[in-house]
């Protein structure tokens, strides 16, 4: 339970089975950004896919069986509804995460190179 003050900051988010996060409202995603983004492409890729594989099981299965190899009404409708939300499940997360992401330990080149006194210098460069 949250409580005032309370600020969730994760790598990757639980979900709850509606696909809402399972943080405080203002959580942030931390770490590697290209990493927080591809795990919640992928986990809310799966949920609304299998949401909606869920939400259209009452389509018959029966199918054709007189040996054409196109898939029968009621596969395709389900393949397609998996893609269509896959697909708005991967704009959602990417958008999420460009939101939420709190880069913790921005490191410019040149922080680093005064960090350590390395100083660089171009391979054109006449000493």
């Amino acid at each position: 339970m949250a409580h005032k003050g309370d600020h969730d900051r994760v790598v990757m988010a639980s979900l709850h089975p509606d696909g809402s996060p399972d943080q405080t409202d203002d959580f942030t995603y931390i770490g590697n950004k290209d990493f927080a983004k591809a795990a919640a492409v992928e986990q809310r890729k799966q949920q609304a896919v299998s949401a909606t594989d869920v939400e259209l099981r009452g389509v018959s299965n029966a199918g054709s069986t007189d040996g054409d190899s196109k898939p029968d009404a009621a596969v395709q409708k389900l393949v397609d509804a998996h893609e269509s939300a896959a697909k708005a499940a991967e704009s959602e997360a990417k958008a999420d995460v460009d939101k939420r992401f709190e880069d913790v330990a921005p490191r410019r080149e040149t922080e680093a190179r005064r960090d350590t006194g390395v100083e660089t210098t171009s391979s054109n460069s006449r000493r």
